[in-house]
């Protein structure tokens, strides 16, 4: 991958190819003032359909390094990473621990969930957190754009909050596309039920 490097928000002489178990990734090192992270784009499919996938994924260390099994936040991004892979797109990772508050005030919502059986709108509530501090998602446009011109996405989310602030952020979504791992696991189970009951995510 080649880019013609002219926006604030991509950092030049940061493009690596990244050989996966799902094949090779083009990827360039991107950031705001609210975050960083990386976008990759399929190399043998990278930017051919319309409408294409679209990833924005949000770090979670204790699943995607420890492979905890009480979220499926890993499953989520293999999966999409798959799916890109098959039928072009593009995988944003952004490095904003427990929806964007970090990883400590994460860790402190965390044990007032297993120590005090909160749920994790509750725990953010105590600690004074928005229960959804992500940031800002206006600056990916023109990251997308110059890297995939410009096209509509289907948005790989169950969170109808996420697709409201890509929409908000003029990146044009035509559509989205359920997300559902591991739902065979009871943990995983009683994981994504939460969500639909805390979040309204789209699961059925």
């Amino acid at each position: 991958m080649s880019l013609r490097i002219s926006s604030e928000f991509l950092t030049r002489g940061s493009e690596l190819e990244l050989e996966t178990r799902f094949g090779v990734f083009h990827s360039v090192h991107i950031r705001s003032r609210f975050t960083e992270g990386v976008v990759m784009t399929p190399k043998s499919t990278a930017c051919q359909n319309d409408p294409m996938r679209l990833r924005i994924q949000s770090s979670c260390l204790f699943s995607e390094s420890f492979g905890t099994t009480d979220c499926d936040c890993a499953a989520q991004l293999h999966e999409s990473m798959l799916r890109v892979s098959q039928h072009g797109g593009a995988v944003v990772y952004l490095y904003e621990e427990g929806r964007g508050v970090g990883l400590a005030d994460k860790m402190r919502a965390i044990h007032l969930q297993q120590t005090e059986g909160l749920t994790s709108p509750e725990a953010y509530s105590r600690l004074a957190l928005k229960s959804d501090a992500r940031c800002d998602y206006s600056f990916l446009r023109e990251v997308l754009q110059q890297i995939c011109g410009e096209t509509d996405w289907i948005l790989l989310t169950n969170n109808p909050l996420k697709q409201s602030l890509v929409t908000s952020a003029g990146i044009s979504v035509a559509g989205s596309e359920p997300l559902i791992c591991d739902e065979g696991s009871p943990t995983i189970k009683a994981y994504l039920a939460s969500k639909v009951i805390q979040f309204g995510h789209r699961i059925k």
